[in-house]
């Protein structure tokens, strides 16, 4: 089932309207938290720009850059596979507020410590596609 954004009173009532006509001869699971923005194509498209500026100055591939910042910049999440415990660090899962924050420190590190200029939104193409 898609998730349904609550924004007004009218989608409250559409919602409602929705739990309202469930069969109940089948059990749900219907989970209501706060709604995150997740991270813009743009801003995805703009760190994937800067990861490839980054690699071509440093020399190394895109996906090492991409790790390396990783690994600096985000909190690990424990994830468990087939009974064994790892660290894991991803910026898929990035909401707005917090991908901005990594892609500032991004920015920070690679314009004072590697002393790379990046352009910033308003000069970057964002209309490409992202890497992956």
């Amino acid at each position: 089932m898609t998730p349904h954004i609550i924004r007004d009173e009218d989608m409250r009532a559409r919602v409602c309207r929705l739990i309202a006509g469930l069969d109940l001869k089948k059990p749900w699971a219907v989970t209501v938290e706060p709604h995150k923005e997740r991270r813009s194509l743009n801003a995805n498209s703009l760190y994937w720009q800067w990861i490839g500026i980054i690699a071509k100055e440093t020399g190394n591939d895109p996906d090492t850059v991409h790790e390396t910042f990783k690994q600096k910049f985000l909190i690990p999440e424990e994830i468990s596979f087939m009974g064994e415990k790892m660290l894991y660090r991803s910026t898929a899962r990035l909401d707005t507020k917090a991908m901005s924050e990594y892609m500032d420190r991004v920015y920070s590190l690679a314009t004072s410590e590697l002393g790379i200029l990046l352009p910033v939104p308003e000069e970057a193409d964002t209309t490409k596609p992202a890497a992956a």
